[in-house]
């Protein structure tokens, strides 16, 4: 009877050590995933060829630019440095520093703002409105429709950064 009760809770101790190790290998993989996901919002590809004027715009006013520029530390000394024409294909672009507080701007000025009317019109173009706001992904993924938006109001659209 004592050796059936010690096999049992052999075997329990067994399936509990497996589950346990499930449950971490299931949290790593989360964890795993979340860590691409954030990666994934702040870095796009695209395969627009790009004019100096949209990646210009885009850097001013977004904090968005290739990688190779934020290596460098200035937008205009890489534009040197790399001769960089941005006609390649899959242009990687990224998030800056302070491009999510410049998106959670720039979309409570365009849907709470009367001032942001202007902005306001060229977004709902693309379906955006007050409950269905500009995501970080979809201008890393747009460039040319976020540059329409942006020169919609451009004089209001300086005060972001």
């Amino acid at each position: 009877m004592e050796k059936t009760i010690k096999i049992i809770l052999k075997i329990f101790l067994i399936l509990m050590y497996i589950l346990i190790l499930v449950g971490l290998i299931m949290c790593y993989k989360m964890y795993r995933e979340e860590k691409e996901r954030k990666e994934a919002a702040r870095i796009g590809y695209t395969e627009y060829n790009l004019p100096m004027q949209i990646m210009m715009s885009l850097y001013m006013t977004l904090d968005i630019y290739p990688p190779e520029f934020r290596e460098e530390g200035d937008f205009f000394i890489a534009l040197e440095k790399y001769e960089y024409s941005l006609k390649k294909k899959d242009l990687k672009l990224e998030a800056g520093d302070k491009t999510e507080e410049i998106l959670k701007k720039l979309n409570d000025f365009m849907f709470n703002d009367p001032l942001g009317g202007d902005l306001r019109e060229a977004a709902t173009v693309y379906g955006f409105s007050e409950k269905n706001p500009i995501t970080l992904e979809w201008i890393l993924t747009h460039p040319w429709e976020m540059y329409s938006i942006i020169c919609a109001d451009r004089p209001a659209f300086n005060d972001f950064r």
